[in-house]
């Protein structure tokens, strides 16, 4: 449970810092020529988009059990006492 929530927080991280190192490419030795290897800001959010979808899976299936295990403890009606 606190893994995905692990995870969305440092994806989260990542990405704002990676936001905010895309605007000074330009800037340094490098002179505006940026590497295949640099990690790009879209890259992260494909990731930080699959951690959204596990944790909207995870949220939806604690739900489903949670809403079962409450339905199961329902006594239904008896049709015995009616006959």
């Amino acid at each position: 449970f606190t893994s995905i929530f692990g995870a969305q927080f440092i994806i989260g991280s990542l990405v704002a810092k990676s936001m905010q190192n895309a605007v000074g490419f330009g800037v340094g030795i490098g002179g505006g020529m940026v590497s295949a290897q640099t990690l790009q800001p879209l890259d992260l959010l494909v990731v930080q988009a699959n951690t959204n979808m596990l944790t909207s899976h995870f949220v939806s299936l604690a739900c489903l059990l949670w809403l079962t295990r409450m339905v199961d403890k329902l006594d239904p009606p008896s049709l015995e006492e009616d006959l």
